[in-house]
Formats: C-alpha cells, structure tokens, sequence
C-alpha cells in the first residue's frame, strides 16, 4: 500500500537529526512531504534562510549520508524533488498566516491533498514530536495518523537548530558544526555567509545583541510599542527602504517607536512627517497649492501582536491606513529611517 508521510518544520538549518528522522521516514513508507515553514518571511535572524537553501542542504546531508539520485528542481511549484533509494521525497514551500491558524491549516491541508492525490494514496501519516509550545499544529490534523521516533541524540544530547544558527550568525565558522550539519552543510554555509544576504544578517545579529543589552538586568522583558502607516493613493501603497537594522535594505511601512507621552495615533501621524515626508498638493485656477495632511483621511487602524514579529523583543505595533483622495498629488521624501520611498 502506498503511504505519504508528511514532516512540518522549519530546518534552520538542516541538521542530522532531522536527516536521522526523514531516512526513517523514507525506510516506512513510498513518499515523503516535506513542508518548509516560515517560506514567505523577510530574512531575519530567526529565519535567516530561504526554503531552497535549505531544501539543498537537506539533499546534500542525505546524499552524504545515505546516497542520492535523480534531484530535479520544479520552479514553477515551488517544489523540490528527489529520489531517496529508489522512494521520493519533496520539499514544498510553506507560508506563514500567524494571526489566522485557520488559513495556515487550510493551505497544510490543500497541499497533502494534493500531493497524496497526485500519488493515488488515500494512507497519510504526520511525524512529529511534542518538543515546545511550537509543536501545537500537531494536533490540527486529527485525520492523519499520527507517528512519532524517539529524538536523535547524539552524545545523548538533544540537537538544535537555534544553536548552530546564532552560533554561525555570529562569527562561529560553520566547520565547527560539521558533525551536526555535514561538510556539504558546511560548505553551503560557508558561501551563504559570504554572499549579500549572509553578511547583511550576521550585522543584523551583532546589532539585536547591543539592542537587547541594556535590558538584561530588567525583572521582566520590555514590551515596546510602534505606530506604522499604510498610506494609500490611486491603488499605490507607499513603502520606504530601511536605512539601518534591524531590516536594513528592506522595504517596509513608515512608522516608528511611539513616545512616552504621545497617544499612538499620534505617533503614526509625527512620523509621517519624520520618515515619509508626505506632501500632498491640489490643483487650482492659481496654480498647485500645498496642503496639510488631513487626519479625516485616516479611514483605519489594526493592531499586530505576533510576539514573535520582531528579533528585537516583543513589539507590538499598530497600523493606520490612510487613503489620500486621487484627485490631490502626492510627493514623498525619505529621511530619518528610511533611505528612500516608492
């Protein structure tokens, strides 16, 4: 009987331990699905690789591990697959929906569905362990029969990811880890963290660690509070490009930390002039004339409070949506944070 078995999880990086856990899935069933989350996030130092790297280096740990053939790559799908031992494998993109757990279930399920159906198997087991408050998923797909293997521990400790990520991220050489990630693993590393994004993320780490400095010595962690602003003009959402970290060379909404005497939509409303520098004109029999930027546009606001929306801590931020009437002009200036607008 064919079975699909299908693992959820981040593998940042790919260590043995998930290698130890995927070959026993390839030893017990035809197929295996592999859905890597977090696949639509802006790189930080929690998720610092994209989904193809690590679906390579995953391939790569179990070539030198256990032997690899026929890799073929489906672009258009956002697919990898391979053949593990004459079994296959396929690694697919998953997206992130942190404040609706109905969506992120949704699209977990539309994508076994499919996968199970394009393999005519009806028999989908999910692996997966209870290790922390992360693993709550597991208990979302009840028709699934689940399977768990004891955790790899080699040396009778148990691997983490986080640990060979901030290690690395922080000056640690990525050969130091080949026994957790491989020389393949290794190598990848070692050239990822050469490239634009790998530098841009190691300063990005050095930089969250002077940040958070200050507070180690609080009795409780600081929560912080932003405003941003979701301007909006003939269809078009203005964004700007961060100047500095965390983020830095991102594009993002206009906004920033609220006072400690201000109301938050007000601080939404200062750092409109702070950052964007939004300036808003109409047309007249005596030629453009300026205008004030009008409060009464402001037709919403939302709050975001994924607590793990930021590196830097917890915070939280809440948005205004501002819609500008077509009829006016609109010219943006960046400055303060933002190097430049579009």
């Amino acid at each position: 009987m064919t079975t699909l078995s299908v693992l959820i999880g981040r593998m940042q990086p790919p260590h043995v331990g998930h290698i130890h856990l995927l070959k026993h899935m390839l030893d017990n069933s035809n197929h295996v699905l592999v859905l890597l989350g977090s696949s639509n996030r802006s790189r930080d130092t929690k998720d610092p690789l994209r989904w193809q790297d690590r679906a390579k280096m995953a391939l790569g740990l179990l070539t030198e591990q256990h032997g690899l053939a026929n890799v073929l790559w489906d672009n258009n799908n956002g697919q990898v697959l391979a053949t593990v031992e004459g079994k296959t494998i396929c690694f697919c993109a998953l997206k992130d929906y942190p404040y609706s757990n109905n969506r992120w279930q949704y699209q977990v399920q539309k994508m076994v569905e499919s996968r199970a159906e394009h393999l005519n198997t009806e028999t989908v087991h999910l692996y997966g362990n209870y290790k922390d408050q992360s693993s709550w998923y597991l208990d979302l797909f009840p028709r699934w029969e689940r399977k768990e293997i004891p955790f790899y521990k080699p040396e009778g400790k148990l691997l983490h990811a986080t640990t060979i990520r901030d290690a690395i991220l922080r000056g640690t050489d990525p050969w130091e880890f080949t026994n957790m990630i491989g020389e393949r693993g290794a190598w990848y590393l070692t050239g990822w963290l050469s490239g634009k994004e790998g530098q841009r993320l190691q300063e990005e780490a050095l930089w969250i660690d002077q940040f958070k400095e200050p507070y180690e010595q609080l009795p409780y962690p600081p929560i912080f509070q932003t405003a941003d602003n979701v301007i909006t003009w003939r269809g078009l959402v203005l964004l700007g490009q961060r100047r500095g970290n965390p983020g830095k060379g991102l594009w993002a909404l206009p906004g920033g930390y609220v006072n400690a005497n201000e109301w938050i939509s007000k601080g939404a409303f200062r750092e409109l002039g702070e950052e964007a520098r939004t300036k808003v004109y109409i047309h007249g029999r005596n030629g453009r004339r300026r205008l004030k930027f009008d409060e009464s546009w402001m037709v919403g606001s939302k709050t975001y409070d994924w607590p793990e929306r930021s590196q830097r801590g917890r915070v939280i931020t809440t948005r205004f949506h501002w819609r500008i009437p077509d009829h006016l002009d609109v010219v943006h200036e960046a400055a303060d944070d933002l190097q430049r607008t579009q």
